[in-house]
C-alpha cells in the first residue's frame, strides 16, 4: 500500500526564530527532568545557519555541559560521533549507564526559514568517557523516509536479549544507589537484561482507520514538535528508572 502524500504534508517553512525556540525550551526541560548539575545546549552544525542557501541541510544536537565533567560521547549504529546526555544522577566515571541523544535535521528554505526533515531521540547504554556505548533504541519522527514506515516510530537497535557482565550488573546497582534504579540481585531484583522491560508507547494509531496510514503523522507546527520531543524523553527515563 502506498502511503498517502497528504499525511506527511506538515506545515508551512518554519521561520529561524521558532527553530531556535523549540530547541531552547527543550533544552530547559531536560535540565529540569534529569536535575543533577548540568547545562544543555543545541548547538546547530553549520555556523551562520540562519543565512544558509536554500536546499542546504544541517542538524541541531544536543550537548550537555556537567559541573566539573566534560561533554559525553557516543557512536551512532548509522555512523557518525554524537553528544549524549546521562539519564541517571550519578556521574561515576565508571559505571554504566543509559544515555540520550537528540537529532534534528532541517533545510534551508531561504529568507530565514527551514524545512523540518526529521527529528530524533537515541538511547544508548554504556560509560562515560567511552565513545563505545551500545546503542539500543531510537525514536524517530521523519517528514521523509521509508514508503510505509510510520511516522513518529521506534527502532531497536540491539539483539532483543541485552546480556550484561556480572561487572555490569554491579556497576547498574552502584549508578542507582540514590534510591533510583533496579535493586541488586541479592535482594531478588534484577539489572536490566531484556529490552522487554521497557514500555515504549507511540501514538499513532488516532489518526485514521487503515494500515499504514493511520501511524503516519506529520508536524503540524512547533509545539507538536516540541511535546512529542518532551515527552518521549520523558518516558524514556521513566523506563530507565523503572524497579
Amino acid at each position: 500500500m502506498r502511503r498517502s502524500a497528504s499525511n506527511l504534508e506538515g506545515r508551512a517553512p518554519w521561520p529561524a526564530n521558532d527553530v531556535q525556540s523549540i530547541h531552547t525550551r527543550l533544552a530547559r526541560f531536560v535540565e529540569r527532568s534529569l536535575g543533577h548539575g548540568l547545562q544543555v545546549h543545541m548547538r546547530p552544525s553549520a555556523n551562520g545557519w540562519k543565512e544558509l542557501a536554500k536546499d542546504r541541510l544541517f542538524d541541531f544536537e544536543m550537548q550537555a555541559d556537567y559541573d566539573g565533567y566534560s561533554v559525553d560521547y557516543a557512536r551512532r549504529e548509522l555512523g557518525g560521533r554524537c553528544f549524549v546526555v546521562k539519564l541517571l544522577p550519578d556521574l561515576s566515571e565508571t559505571a554504566f549507564a543509559a544515555w540520550a541523544s537528540w537529532q534534528s535535521t532541517w533545510g534551508a528554505e531561504g529568507k530565514g526559514y527551514f524545512s523540518l526533515k526529521a527529528a530524533s531521540w537515541t538511547f544508548f547504554w554504556g560509560q562515560a568517557r567511552s565513545e563505545e556505548k551500545t546503542q539500543l533504541f531510537r525514536a524517530e519522527w521523519h517528514l521523509e523516509g521509508a514508503e510505509d514506515a510510520p511516522q513518529p516510530h521506534w527502532n531497536l537497535d540491539t539483539k532483543p536479549t541485552l546480556s550484561l557482565s556480572a561487572a555490569n550488573a554491579r556497576d547498574w546497582v552502584l549508578h542507582a544507589k540514590s534510591g533510583i534504579g533496579v535493586a541488586s540481585r541479592a535482594s531478588g531484583g534484577s539489572p536490566i537484561t531484556s529490552l522487554a522491560k521497557l514500555h515504549l508507547a507511540m501514538g499513532g494509531w488516532r489518526n485514521a482507520a487503515s494500515h499504514p496510514d493511520c501511524w503516519i503523522c506529520a508536524v503540524p507546527g512547533d509545539q507538536d514538535l516540541l511535546n512529542w520531543a518532551k515527552n518521549t524523553f520523558a518516558h524514556a527515563v521513566t523506563e530507565f528508572r523503572r524497579p
